[in-house]
């Protein structure tokens, strides 16, 4: 086999020349400690990716309070893990009993200074409750976002344990404005459009190339830019997005790896990656995949179908990271590859996680570790999956 070797010069994903960088998306708790946690000296994870919470960073404008951020960063760095920031605008859970249904990662004195509400039904957690986020494109945001992004850089972009910053643009930080049927109908009629969604994602960009000098920037790229918008169908947007990104050394991580090739086909991604392959961004550039669904899960919910985990099982995850392999050679490797793992793939990889599952660990390493064949559905694999017991005989990477 071939080793995988990545020369990465940025500081911030080059963790390992001799393996593919990967990164497990942490979503901690304000109290007690995650059971998560026990993964923060996983020998295949090279660091967290961890949700920082404005409204808990920022109780009041201009008064910042980082324990929480400081006790996940300290939690993953003491089992020698740095981490990525994941900074989230808003999203779609509403405080519970809050009468306006503002969402618990927003402020809520920024409405106060002038920030409009946007209110609808909300999807996904919401479960069709009424949920309110700011209308991020009013003048009035940028001001407050900026200082908040600038106090952000001016705590942690000389800290050696942070990597990098995963630039919050809209719904989960990610570059779409709101998923859910409600939040569509909601921000067209607050006057969202695609013209002024894009121009707002350039903006927001600068605002962290302008503080943040010594990290790694990233956006996140899902499927739609509102559920009226699809990417693939509006490829040279997101065109002009990337190249702007990638032009200012902001690396891109795309969602949407699927274990079913057509859903994934239809995500727009193919497309992107090739031409992304068409620019020369400036070194410690980097492309990520990942979905917003783990890429395995356990039996009884990869056997659930029809379903988002039907048939992401050992297959289903070898088919994944094929599928990203697959695309990063299409552009020749031409920039550093990196993934972003969930949950369930994470611990069912670590043999000192009761989840260890040792088909699930073997895929992971002969992926990230060297550049597999193409063959999707090996012998070994179409066998059942086997129990929780690590192979002895089997010498692990470190």
């Amino acid at each position: 086999m071939l080793f995988a070797l990545i020369f990465l010069t940025c500081p911030a994903l080059s963790l390992g020349a001799d393996k593919v960088p990967v990164y497990f998306t942490y979503h901690g708790g304000a109290k007690g400690k995650s059971s998560s946690i026990s993964n923060n000296d996983h020998p295949l994870l090279d660091g967290a990716l961890i949700v920082i919470g404005w409204s808990q960073a920022e109780p009041r404008r201009g008064k910042f309070d980082w324990s929480l951020v400081e006790r996940h960063v300290s939690e993953w760095n003491a089992g020698g893990k740095p981490v990525l920031f994941k900074v989230l605008p808003y999203n779609q859970d509403p405080i519970p009993g809050d009468r306006n249904g503002d969402n618990s990662q927003t402020p809520q004195w920024i409405y106060d200074a002038g920030v409009r509400r946007i209110s609808f039904p909300g999807g996904g957690v919401a479960g069709r409750k009424t949920v309110s986020v700011p209308r991020v494109w009013d003048s009035a945001f940028y001001a407050i976002y900026e200082e908040y992004i600038e106090a952000l850089a001016a705590k942690y972009d000389s800290d050696p344990r942070v990597t990098g910053v995963k630039i919050g643009i809209g719904h989960l930080g990610n570059l779409v404005a709101q998923p859910s049927k409600g939040g569509n109908t909601a921000f067209q009629q607050a006057g969202w459009t695609l013209p002024i969604w894009e121009e707002h994602t350039k903006r927001v960009i600068d605002i962290y190339v302008k503080h943040f000098k010594k990290k790694q920037l990233l956006i996140r790229v899902a499927g739609g830019f509102l559920k009226d918008f699809r990417v693939s169908n509006n490829l040279e947007v997101m065109h002009r997005i990337l190249q702007y990104a990638a032009q200012r050394k902001v690396s891109i991580l795309f969602g949407g790896l699927d274990a079913n090739v057509d859903r994934f086909n239809r995500t727009g991604v193919r497309e992107l990656v090739s031409y992304l392959g068409t620019l020369n961004p400036p070194s410690g550039f980097s492309i990520g995949f990942t979905d917003d669904w783990p890429l395995w899960v356990p039996p009884h919910r990869s056997s659930k179908c029809p379903g988002p985990t039907c048939g992401r099982d050992v297959r289903g995850f070898r088919n994944e990271l094929q599928t990203a392999f697959d695309l990063w050679s299409s552009v020749n490797r031409k920039f550093p590859m990196f993934l972003v793992f969930h949950g369930p793939e994470t611990s069912a990889t670590n043999e000192k996680n009761p989840a260890f599952n040792k088909a699930v660990y073997d895929v992971a390493a002969a992926f990230l570790f060297s550049l597999p064949e193409d063959k999707r559905q090996t012998e070994s694999e179409q066998k059942p999956e086997s129990g929780s017991q690590p192979s002895k005989k089997k010498k692990r990477p470190r």
